[in-house]
């Protein structure tokens, strides 16, 4: 009851709430959710492929990879390193809903700074990616730029990033996807960003923004949701106990859009295999007349 009262006050001018099961699920054990960390899972608009953020997966190599798993008669196959993957860190992917191709951040040779957004095309015919290609000096500085992520439309950008100035630590921004490039990044203001870290966001498919930020004087990041109405954004309102944990980092927070009603996140719960594990968690979304 406390948690839905929490939710229930950063909503009351969206018309909708949005709830959640009273536990969540270790997604795929064994082979997503691993003994190492694994971080942020996408999948591709058909779900017919997952790829998720893995560390410490290969012996003796301590960079952050990007791992495929693809559905093949009713089956996810053993996960392998996706062909875009390099000997630096990737990670952060997510697979653009138009089915283009996928976003992610490296710090690969050739950029502009720390990490670097990058986008991966996939062609459907051949069921191969073409090089990652950076996003540019638009996109990209010589801070850190994290999470790309897009609408369900593929109509806009979102990504945090600790070089386009803000109000501390990593902000998160907001740019057009143009047909020749993108738009300038805009800071999506102080009702979303904070001091401390915001970072790690996802649009459902109802609009809601759920994100990563270490609001506060805890050494941890949580989850927060926030409802859009008349194109602004509510006051974020924290998550509840059965998906941020009590302890540990909570974050990489994404959907399936062939799978509408879950939530899928990054922790370590009581029931986790190893030190980050990937779960999912079923929400209901009512809408209220205004």
């Amino acid at each position: 009851m406390a948690s839905l009262l929490l939710l229930l006050q950063g909503i009351a001018a969206t018309a909708q709430q949005i709830t959640f099961a009273d536990s969540a699920e270790l997604f795929i054990p064994a082979l997503v959710s691993t003994k190492n960390a694994d971080v942020k899972i996408t999948f591709s608009p058909d779900g017919k492929k997952m790829l998720w953020g893995g560390i410490d997966w290969i012996p003796d190599k301590k960079d952050m990879d990007i791992w495929q798993s693809e559905q093949v008669n009713g089956k996810w196959t053993e996960p392998a390193r996706v062909t875009f993957d390099s000997d630096s860190n990737d990670f952060d992917p997510f697979f653009s809903p138009d089915g283009r191709g996928v976003y992610f951040f490296s710090n690969r040779l050739g950029g502009f700074g720390g990490d670097d957004i990058y986008f991966a095309a996939y062609n459907s015919t051949t069921n191969t990616y073409k090089a990652a290609v950076n996003l540019g000096d638009q996109i990209n500085t010589p801070g850190n730029e994290w999470a790309p992520i897009t609408d369900a439309s593929a109509r806009y950008l979102i990504f945090s990033s600790n070089g386009h100035g803000g109000f501390g630590g990593q902000d998160l921004f907001k740019a057009a996807i143009l047909p020749s490039g993108y738009g300038k990044p805009i800071n999506m203001g102080a009702m979303i960003n904070s001091a401390e870290d915001d970072f790690d966001a996802v649009v459902l498919p109802d609009n809601a923004l759920v994100f990563t930020s270490a609001k506060g004087k805890e050494p941890k990041a949580d989850l927060y949701i926030s409802y859009k109405t008349n194109k602004a954004y509510t006051k974020p309102v924290k998550l509840p106990a059965q998906i941020n944990a009590a302890e540990f980092w909570t974050f990489g927070p994404a959907v399936n859009l062939k799978e509408p009603g879950y939530l899928y996140f990054s922790s370590h719960l009581s029931h986790s295999m190893g030190r980050t594990d990937i779960y999912r968690i079923k929400y209901t979304n009512k809408i209220y007349p205004k």
